[in-house]
């Protein structure tokens, strides 16, 4: 029933997509298919991913234009009134461009090996631009712990005051140029992996923001995340990304980049991860940003469950 479930979806969803297209005053099925393939019951009856490529290409392209891209742009224009659509564009374009030039240039790294027979600790990380939302709480649960079960990290690429968090951690320094739905996520998530990597006695590393609290006590915590011998993600079931078949990658190289070719290969996670040190380890180690397509947005979710998934 869930295979069936998920099936219809994709159809539903595939479906959707064709509609929107159209209605937008994109191409019809007619300009792209041939023979009967290209009559109206192909949306009706198949799946995105059994019609013709071409086809296929044009929905994927709509899709990232119009839910990816397009998106990003009414959020600049609510940010700036006035400012124009062509400007607003031309402006994040060259934004994006920066971060694709920090992605290639983003410096080697050798994580040190674990430290034998020492406790273990826990890597909070937390990506944020401001204070903690209730430093009191994470005030008073840290207090519960001993200094050698936990070690704080920090990615603050606006500076000002961030409170408790400036006393409670490392600040990585310096940081990288983050931004609503860029790359720069993924970057500034690997720099924090980076530095939790150095002190040799974390294990296990939590992805966190500022609006977090924890819900446990510290030692419930501690035991249930230091008991773990995988890394977590929650993975997403049905979504639109994983339904059009939509990549983030560039194709192989023949080189150094062999492609995400796997099962799953476009599957989505939420951005709030907990990786295990071998795995901290292997994306602190290996620059696949590199490797995404120019300007591409809302990588965080695919980046790291797709890595996992082809190696």
């Amino acid at each position: 029933q869930g295979f069936r479930l998920k099936s219809l979806g994709r159809e539903i969803w595939s479906l959707a997509m064709v509609v929107r297209y159209d209605e937008a005053g994109g191409n019809s099925a007619e300009e792209f298919g041939s023979g009967s393939e290209a009559s109206g019951s192909v949306a009706r009856s198949r799946t995105l991913g059994s019609m013709a490529p071409c086809w296929q290409k044009t929905v994927l392209e709509s899709f990232e234009y119009r839910f990816k891209q397009k998106d990003r742009v009414r959020q600049r224009l609510r940010e700036n009134p006035g400012e124009t659509w062509d400007a607003a564009w031309n402006a994040l374009q060259a934004e994006w461009s920066v971060h694709d030039k920090l992605n290639r240039e983003l410096g080697s790294f050798v994580s040190p090996p674990l430290e034998p027979n020492a406790p273990k600790s826990v890597a909070f990380m937390f990506l944020t631009v401001s204070k903690l939302n209730r430093e009191d709480v994470w005030t008073a649960w840290f207090k519960q712990a001993r200094s050698n079960q936990y070690d704080v990290i920090v990615h603050n690429d606006r500076g000002g005051d961030i409170g408790e968090l400036q006393r409670l951690g490392r600040i990585v320094d310096p940081p990288t140029k983050t931004g609503w739905a860029t790359s720069g996520l993924v970057r500034a998530t690997v720099l924090m992996l980076r530095e939790a990597l150095k002190k040799r006695t974390n294990t296990h590393f939590v992805l966190l923001s500022n609006s977090e609290i924890p819900l446990y006590s510290f030692r419930e915590l501690y035991e249930r995340i230091t008991a773990q011998t995988q890394t977590r993600l929650h993975t997403m079931d049905l979504n639109w990304d994983e339904s059009l078949g939509r990549t983030v990658w560039q194709p192989p190289d023949g080189d150094n980049w062999h492609g995400c070719t796997k099962g799953r290969c476009h599957a989505k996670a939420d951005q709030w991860t907990m990786w295990i040190r071998e795995d901290a380890a292997f994306f602190a180690e290996n620059n696949f940003l590199a490797f995404l397509k120019p300007c591409t947005l809302f990588v965080d979710e695919p980046y790291f469950i797709q890595l996992m998934y082809e190696h």
